[in-house]
């Protein structure tokens, strides 16, 4: 069947190689350009977000494209994926997981019960879920303990949501 050259929408890949896994396409299947993409490029970013304290990140910096399936981006142009460190979300996530972002889906109050990326004052990322409490929204950890407090947005000066957690990857170790 041989390899399939596809463009990819992130730069500076403007192409990529393409191998079908075992029944992902019949030979008369080849794919084929279309005005919807099926699939979309989007930045691994360098460095890590925490799973407990927030680290930095830079966004400047792409370690590599990820290709994901379109209809799992509702925003690829706003879409980020990052690797993440720390304990604070297990088992759901683990370390080394990559994490995508969507950052056009950040108001506060519409993410309430989703897993989200939020950024504290020194310009910090953790993955965390959004909870609310008596009118408080909080980012709290899979499972809350002494070394995992909620975080008080409203007490918390600095912090903000960067995006909703669309999907991660990884493998357990």
């Amino acid at each position: 069947m041989g390899d399939q050259r596809v463009p990819v929408a992130w730069q500076p890949i403007t192409t990529i190689t393409i191998v079908p896994g075992r029944g992902a396409a019949k030979p008369d299947d080849l794919y084929a350009f279309k005005k919807k993409p099926e699939a979309v490029g989007l930045a691994l970013l360098k460095g890590a977000g925490a799973l407990g304290s927030p680290r930095q990140i830079n966004e400047a910096a792409v370690e590599r494209t990820i290709v994901a399936d379109a209809r799992d981006c509702p925003h690829p142009e706003r879409t980020v994926c990052i690797r993440v460190v720390g304990d604070s979300m297990q088992p759901v996530l683990e370390e080394g997981y990559i994490v995508a972002i969507d950052t056009k889906d950040n108001i506060p109050e519409e993410l309430v019960g989703k897993m989200v990326a939020a950024g504290d004052a020194e310009g910090g990322v953790t993955i965390k879920w959004l909870r609310q409490s008596s009118g408080e929204l909080m980012l709290v950890a899979q499972h809350t303990s002494q070394r995992f407090p909620p975080i008080l947005l409203k007490r918390e000066p600095g912090w903000r949501i960067l995006g909703r957690v669309i999907w991660w990857i990884g493998t357990p170790q």
